[in-house]
This record gives C-alpha cells, structure tokens and sequence, in this order.
C-alpha cells in the first residue's frame, strides 16, 4: 500500500519545502502502527512548479531531508510528478535537460540513502507532434522503436 501527499514544492527562493499543511499527514503516519504503507511526498503536479534554478540538486535533497527530519522522518520517499501546464506557453510545458538531470541526481542521493523514489511521466512529455517535447539526441520519444536493440545488439520485439 502506498499513499502519495500532495503537493510538495521548492522555494525559489530559499529552497527549502514549501510546506503545504502536514499535520494530518504526520498523524495517521504515526497512528498506522503496521507499518505496511508506504508514505512519499509528490512534487510538482499539473500547472505546477518545476525544480529551481537556482539551488543545486544535492541542496534540493538537503532541504527534503530536513523537511522529512522535522516529521519526525514519516515520509519513504518521493514521487515525482512535474507535468505540463494549462498554458502551453508556460515555462512548466517544457521539462528541460536541466530539470531531469535534478531529478536524477536527487534520486540518486535518496536511493544512496534508502528512500524510495517514484515518477510517473505525463504524456504530454512524450508527444512526438509537439514541438514541447525534450530535445536532446539521448532521448527518443517514438511510440514504435523498429531500431531499438538491447545490450548485445538483438532487436527488441515490439509486438505485445
């Protein structure tokens, strides 16, 4: 079992937790005596903030550890959920190579430290016709992948 609180952000400005109200959070943690529920704190959420720019991924994560410690250490992990916007135009419709690479290394720091790490990728991300999607030549957004090989070089079936 696996309950995701919603919704947790960085400030721009200090970095740390925009802390949303986690009292109830904290109080059926604590009461939930069977320890066989698993509690993450979820970034982002549609028309939500991305990462900021400003504060280093290995900050970022401090800040999460402090928040977590001042919990009383309730929470597992995190999930991330940094989806698009309302308005294409936002800066938010667009996750950057520098966003994922925060994520990255901040699931790396919290898998080096036991946590649990979650995410669940909008499609939005993934639309081959928009012009919003990630560019990078290490990223293939394609549905079908005729090309793709595995480690020793086979072809991968794309039939189900």
């Amino acid at each position: 079992n696996v309950i995701i609180w919603a919704f947790f952000n960085f400030d721009e400005k200090t970095g740390k937790i925009h802390q949303p109200e986690t009292s109830l959070a904290v109080s059926l943690i604590e009461q939930d005596i069977s320890n066989d529920v698993i509690h993450l704190t979820s970034f982002g959420g549609w028309n939500g903030p991305h990462m900021p720019n400003n504060f280093s991924s290995d900050e970022l994560y401090n800040a999460w550890v402090e928040f977590n410690r001042i919990n009383q250490n309730v929470f597992d992990g995190f999930d991330w959920d940094l989806e698009g916007h309302d308005s294409p135009q936002s800066k938010t419709s667009v996750l950057t190579v520098e966003c994922l690479q925060k994520m990255v290394r901040m699931s790396q720091l919290a898998k080096r430290d036991d946590y649990i790490v979650g995410m669940a990728p909008p499609q939005s991300y993934l639309d081959v016709q928009s012009d919003l999607s990630i560019k990078s030549p290490y990223f293939n957004s394609k549905v079908r992948h005729e090309n793709a090989r595995d480690k020793d070089g086979a072809p991968f079936s794309t039939s189900l």
